[in-house]
């Protein structure tokens, strides 16, 4: 004898399944795809970071090295008789430009003896020669 189930219980098993189904759906395979995308989009970001953060430690000593050619030309350029007193280093501003620094800050320019002190503005442009010497292209100093 065949047993013949109710419609009824169909609908009832129709209706928990998409209850259940509901409550925890699938991702969808569009899911995936845009997870893929961010994470992969993540990881170019973090490699884009420590890219630049192992440049700019290289830099940095060069940008160093630079500040300090270009106060030594720039004292050279006062002449004898003169104490310089450049500004802190967080108030020069360095960029490189090609192969070239461009230094610019201020110093104050007191004679050894006499008179008072005078304030300058300069710009030094230094780059470094294929014997690693740092060299002088332009010394631009403008009383403030």
């Amino acid at each position: 004898m065949l047993r013949r189930h109710s419609q009824r219980s169909d609908y009832a098993a129709l209706a928990a399944r998409q209850v259940m189904e509901a409550r925890s759906p699938r991702p969808h395979s569009s899911y995936w795809i845009w997870l893929l995308l961010v994470l992969l989009g993540f990881m170019a970001l973090v490699a884009v970071i420590v890219k630049d953060y192992r440049r700019v430690g290289a830099d940095d000593a060069n940008m160093e090295n630079a500040v300090l050619a270009a106060q030594t030309f720039v004292k050279q350029n006062l002449g004898p008789g003169v104490v310089p007193h450049f500004a802190p280093r967080n108030w020069t501003k360095v960029d490189r430009v090609g192969e070239q620094y461009v230094v610019s800050g201020w110093v104050e320019a007191a004679p050894k003896v006499g008179f008072a002190s005078l304030a300058y503005d300069y710009t030094c442009t230094v780059f470094r020669n294929l014997d690693g010497a740092w060299y002088p292209s332009n010394i631009d100093l403008r009383p403030q």
